[in-house]
C-alpha cells in the first residue's frame, strides 16, 4: 500500500486586468466609483500568502464600486471575475461584476464575506457586439449597506472558474507540463496493477467547453 499522491495541472491564463491587482488604489489604476474610498493597505492584517490587503469603503449605496475600466475583453466570450476579500470585524455583502457594453453587464449575487478569506468569484459570457464602457470589478451588495471589506488579488480571466493565482497585470502563466527522466519512473508504474482517480477542482456547473483541468492520484 501506497499513500496516494496527488498533481494538480492547469491549462495557460492571462491575467486579463491592466490595473495592478496587488496595488488596490487609485495610484494602481483602479477607479473608485459613487462613495467608494480607497483607505490604503491595511496596517495589520495581510493577504492569504503575507502580501499587503487592501481596504476599501462602501457607503449605502448599492452602486458604488471598484473598478478597472481598461481590463482586456472581447464579444462572445466567456471571463470569470474573482477576488479574495474579508472583512475587519462582522460581515459584508458584496457582488463581483464586469462590463462589455451596456446590455453585456455580468452581476453575481450578493455574496458574504467574513473575517475568514474567501475567493469570490464568477463566471459569464459577454455578448455580441463591440465594446462600450468596459470595466471589471467588485460592487457593493444589493441592500446598499455601508460597510469595508479587505480585498487581496483581484484576477480576471478568460475562463469558467478561477485559476491559481497570477500577480501581475497582463501577464500570462503557462500551462503546467509534467516531466522526469525514464530512470525516474517508478517500478510500480511499470509493472503490475495501479488505478489513476481524476478529481475536479471546481463545481460541475463552472466547466464550460474549452475549459481543461484535472487532477490525477495513483495509489
Amino acid at each position: 500500500w501506497r499513500s496516494p499522491w496527488a498533481i494538480e495541472s492547469e491549462k495557460a491564463a492571462t491575467q486579463l486586468l491592466a490595473a495592478n491587482p496587488q496595488i488596490i488604489t487609485a495610484a494602481g489604476g483602479w477607479t473608485a466609483v459613487g462613495t467608494a474610498a480607497f483607505d490604503g493597505a491595511h496596517a495589520t492584517i495581510t493577504g492569504p500568502d503575507g502580501a499587503a490587503a487592501y481596504q476599501v469603503s462602501f457607503g449605502a449605496v448599492a452602486t458604488d464600486a471598484v473598478q478597472d475600466a481598461n481590463a482586456t475583453m472581447a464579444a462572445s466570450t466567456r471571463y470569470c471575475n474573482s477576488v479574495w476579500a474579508r472583512t475587519i470585524t462582522g460581515t459584508a455583502q458584496v457582488r463581483g461584476e464586469f462590463r462589455f457594453h451596456a446590455t453585456s453587464i455580468h452581476t453575481d449575487s450578493d455574496q458574504t464575506v467574513t473575517t475568514t478569506w474567501t475567493r469570490l468569484q464568477h463566471s459569464a459570457i459577454t455578448a455580441a457586439g463591440t465594446v462600450l464602457g468596459k470595466y471589471a470589478g467588485l460592487r457593493n451588495g444589493s441592500g446598499a449597506a455601508a460597510c469595508t471589506v479587505l480585498l487581496w488579488l483581484p484576477q480576471f480571466e478568460g475562463a469558467g472558474f478561477a485559476s491559481s493565482p497570477i500577480r501581475t497585470a497582463g501577464a500570462t502563466r503557462a500551462a503546467d507540463l509534467l516531466s522526469f527522466a525514464a530512470v525516474d519512473v517508478p517500478a510500480a508504474l511499470l509493472s503490475g496493477r495501479y488505478s489513476v482517480r481524476l478529481w475536479p477542482t471546481a463545481a460541475s456547473t463552472d466547466v464550460r467547453q474549452g475549459d481543461s483541468f484535472c487532477v490525477v492520484g495513483a495509489w
